[in-house]
């Protein structure tokens, strides 16, 4: 079996044709009021913008304008100076272009909403600029390209844990745990009757996964009252790996949020319950052929090792 090396790089976003992208999701799905453009910055926070849905075709022809020091803000939000990328450069723009194949619809908006995930490039005097490097995708890219130098190409799969938790009605005050199934707090691993408590939000999330094309596997109940795990299928190709799992994250939100819930991924919501993990399963496939990491001769052990 012959392995390809995957296409989808940061570089590639502006290539020819790929405006036939916008051409097939209007077909499919008429015009957004709305296209949303997602820019995941050093700690996986989404940043963009809301643009008409009349210019969804700009983006492609011209890109979009974002400032470079978007990846120098802390969790919150917040500049951080040290980074000095902020106003000791004049805060300059950057030149954000599409990632092919992440035009989808958003399901779960209150109107005909688009989405699509932009990669950062500095402007240079070329037309599309260079790829900027502080954009986590395009370390991403540059490891990938490092693999593939060897002959190599990582094939991953993530599980993202989260749970549904009220929102308080009081400000300030920390959403709680929702108790739907047993009435009260009590370790429940893998159990049918969570699942069938929250059957309706669940349900609603894997539809969404099916409309935006992501590779949703099994729903399970986790360790704890309205923790749930949702697993991704494995991909020859890093990059979209790590692309599902930030746009699945977001769909998680967007639809709990809709059902009158807030979807948390901290890695420690609730100080009395079991704790959110992200599972990454990584192997490394070879272009001529088999895993690396399971040889029969044993030299998959010690690659592994």
């Amino acid at each position: 079996m012959q392995v390809q090396v995957p296409d989808r790089r940061p570089d590639d976003a502006a290539a020819p044709g790929v405006t036939d992208e916008v051409a097939d999701y209007l077909t499919a799905f008429g015009a957004p009021d709305v296209v949303e453009v997602l820019l995941p910055d050093t700690s996986a926070v989404l940043r963009g913008k809301w643009i008409p849905g009349h210019s969804l075709g700009k983006i492609w022809k011209d890109g979009v304008a974002i400032p470079l020091s978007i990846f120098g803000l802390d969790i919150w939000g917040c500049e951080v100076e040290a980074t000095e990328i902020h106003m000791e450069t004049g805060d300059k723009d950057g030149l954000c272009w599409p990632v092919p194949g992440t035009l989808k619809p958003v399901p779960w908006a209150l109107r005909p909403t688009a989405q699509v995930l932009i990669t950062m490039h500095e402007p240079d005097g070329s037309a599309r600029g260079r790829p900027w490097k502080l954009d986590p995708r395009q370390q991403l890219a540059a490891v990938v390209d490092r693999f593939a130098a060897r002959g190599l190409i990582p094939c991953v799969a993530f599980e993202l844990e989260f749970y549904l938790l009220k929102p308080s009605d009081v400000p300030g005050a920390p959403p709680e745990p929702v108790f739907r199934a047993t009435g009260q707090a009590r370790q429940n691993m893998y159990a049918m009757s969570d699942l069938d408590a929250f059957a309706e939000v669940l349900h609603d999330m894997r539809a969404a996964c099916v409309t935006q094309g992501l590779p949703a596997d099994t729903v399970i109940s986790e360790a704890a009252p309205g923790q749930f795990e949702v697993n991704l299928y494995h991909r020859v190709d890093p990059l979209g790996a790590a692309d599902d799992a930030v746009l699945l994250r977001r769909l998680i939100d967007g639809v709990a949020r809709r059902h009158g819930l807030k979807a948390s991924f901290m890695a420690k919501p609730l100080a009395d319950f079991a704790g959110n993990g992200m599972h990454v399963h990584v192997s490394l496939m070879e272009q001529a052929g088999g895993n690396l990491f399971a040889r029969e001769d044993g030299v998959g052990d010690e690659a592994l090792r």
